[in-house]
């Protein structure tokens, strides 16, 4: 697990080791990606759906290009195999990303489309995607009105997981955390990131989505005393 640093300046030293590591941790994926690639190509039958899906999931943390073209590559054949179960869930993750490249309306719009038609072994999926789809959707429209609209959209979604997860994932605590941000909770928000980065790597992408979480608050917090 990871020590929370106790200064300002242990928090910098942290932050220039992770930098220094940057590039190691983006190698290891492409290297995850490449040695699943290896494993695609012998193979014809439906177990090729989840190598589409995993080495799409490694992708979407250091290049979104190819996370959303081994999606789609996984679309395209879980309606050719007719698993509609992972079609529809390919398509969750797909838009999941896709406001990244700045495609919102076919994004909100094709989630949506899914919501009316979806499987319940997509629940969890649907609610992660919209977590997602929506918090980087947020970013492309500032404006009052928008800001409102997507963080209403945020809560629905954010409940809904949080109600569908495992009350002890670490995942739970992220988005709890979220939840009381958009009530307006910060002093719980804060509560519950710490908790969850004493309990993650720091090479964990929960440990990324906390600390930015964290990062934002503080950043609001300018000129003002931060225990």
């Amino acid at each position: 697990h990871t020590s929370l640093p106790e200064s300002f300046d242990d928090a910098l030293k942290l932050l220039d080791k992770a930098i220094e590591n940057k590039d190691q941790y983006v190698i290891e994926r492409y290297n995850r990606a490449d040695s699943m690639k290896q494993l695609l190509s012998e193979n014809n039958t439906a177990e090729s759906l989840y190598l589409y899906e995993k080495i799409g999931d490694e992708y979407r943390r250091c290049n979104i290009d190819s996370a959303l073209l081994y999606y789609q590559k996984g679309i395209i054949r879980s309606g050719i195999i007719g698993d509609s179960v992972t079609h529809q869930k390919l398509i969750l993750l797909r838009n999941s990303i896709l406001p990244v490249k700045g495609i919102v309306k076919e994004a909100v719009d094709g989630y949506d489309s899914i919501g009316k038609n979806l499987y319940p072994q997509n629940r969890t999926h649907f609610f992660e995607a919209g977590n997602n789809l929506f918090y980087f959707a947020s970013s492309f429209y500032p404006s009052e009105l928008s800001s409102r609209y997507y963080g209403q959209r945020i809560q629905l979604a954010t409940d809904s997981l949080v109600a569908n997860l495992p009350p002890t994932s670490l995942d739970v605590k992220l988005y709890k955390a979220q939840l009381y941000n958009e009530k307006g909770n910060q002093a719980l928000m804060v509560a519950e990131i710490r908790d969850l980065l004493t309990e993650t790597e720091i090479e964990d992408h929960l440990f990324a989505k906390g600390a930015s979480h964290l990062a934002d608050y503080f950043a609001t917090q300018s000129g003002k005393e931060v225990t």
